[in-house]
This record gives C-alpha cells, sequence and structure tokens, in this order.
C-alpha cells in the first residue's frame, strides 16, 4: 500500500515555513488572526496550529495517545475526546474552525456532513487543508483512524463554497520519504500550484462567512 507523507517535513520548523509565499503555512498565518476562538477538529498530536497566534484553541481528538501527546506539548488551550463525526456545537461557536488533514479520514458521506457542520459552528471562516484526491494510507502508529477512506479535488470544494489553493506539485510517482525530500525541493513551483491547485499535491481550502 502506498505511503502519503504531508508535505511539510518535521525538519523543516513552520516558523519558517510561515514566511515562504505560496504556502499552505503561509497562508495559514494570513487567515489566523490573534483575536480568533478556533476549533482544531481532529487535532493529532502535534496539530500546525500551535504555530500560530490565537486567542484560544480548543482541539478534538478521538485517538486516545495523541490527545495525550497534544496535552504534553500543550498545542491547544483545550482538549476534548472525541468522534469528529458526533460531537456537537452551538451555531457560530467558534471564530475560526479548521481541520487539517482530516477529512480524507472520513468516509464520503461523513466528511460532506461534517463540512456543513463546522460552516454552522464558524462566525468568521473554515479552513481545510487535505491531499488533493484520493491517496492511499494505511493505519499509522496503531491507530485505524489514520487509513484514508475518501479524497476531494479542488474543483469539488470549490463548487461547496470554498476559495482553493494548491501547495507543492502533484508527482504521483514519487511516495514515502524520498518522496517529501523531493516535494520540498518542488517549491518554486508554487506560485503555479497555489494558484492553480488542479496540479497541487495538497490543498487548502477557506470557507468565508459574508454577511
Amino acid at each position: 500500500m502506498k505511503q502519503h507523507f504531508d508535505f511539510h517535513p518535521e525538519w523543516i520548523p513552520r516558523k519558517w515555513l510561515k514566511k515562504l509565499p505560496w504556502t499552505s503555512s503561509n497562508l495559514l498565518d494570513k487567515h489566523l488572526s490573534p483575536s480568533d476562538f478556533v476549533l482544531d477538529l481532529g487535532c493529532g498530536p502535534k496539530s500546525p496550529l500551535h504555530a500560530y497566534d490565537v486567542l484560544y484553541s480548543v482541539g478534538v481528538e478521538i485517538f486516545k495517545p495523541y490527545i495525550k501527546e497534544a496535552k504534553r506539548l500543550h498545542t491547544h488551550d483545550e482538549f476534548i475526546q472525541a468522534d469528529i463525526r458526533q460531537i456537537q456545537f452551538k451555531p457560530a461557536s467558534f471564530d475560526t474552525v479548521v481541520a487539517f488533514h482530516v477529512l480524507e479520514h472520513l468516509d464520503k458521506d461523513d466528511g460532506y456532513r461534517l463540512m456543513v457542520k463546522m460552516k454552522e459552528w464558524a462566525r468568521k471562516k473554515v479552513i481545510i487543508s487535505l491531499p488533493n484526491g484520493y491517496i492511499s494510507f494505511g493505519s499509522k502508529d496503531s491507530n485505524e483512524f489514520q487509513i484514508h477512506r475518501s479524497g476531494y479535488t479542488a474543483n469539488e470544494l470549490k463548487g461547496l463554497g470554498f476559495y482553493v489553493y494548491g501547495g507543492g506539485l502533484k508527482l504521483p510517482w514519487f511516495h514515502g520519504r524520498t518522496g517529501v525530500m523531493f516535494q520540498a525541493l518542488t517549491y518554486p513551483t508554487g506560485i503555479i500550484t497555489y494558484y492553480y491547485p488542479r496540479v497541487a499535491k495538497d490543498i487548502t481550502a477557506i470557507f468565508t462567512h459574508t454577511y
């Protein structure tokens, strides 16, 4: 089974990536505010949100070892161990609701329902990051919730009202950690993939409420 690894390897500090134009890290830096009350769905053990200045953050995670590690690293101000498919919040409970590489781990119907709820829970915006299309990925860390069960394209998310940006050139023949190293070298193509997400490896989708 082919393995999918995030484009941002741990050996590149996110504080540096935030300064690089045409990257998802820089995009998040533009869309997250120090006054934001943020909900992070499927936050995992090392959420990217930890690198950004927000007023207060709530992390939701179903896998107990991950939430234990997240608490140790103080990635959020508050934690909830729960299934993001079942959890409920009142409408407009948060300024921003995020899900970083989470939707691909849900069945497609569950993913659609979650996006609807995310829009309801957010006062300002919803931010989602995920692979561009379906990429096969098995369990990791003895965590069955890491299996990829679905995929979404840039056009699909645009049709749901999101603005979509790309990150990293999509090179399907590169997999594993060697592939991650090579993907980092494709950064100069970011000016293309950022504006033409259909050729990108990963996509960031942003929904903004307008009143």
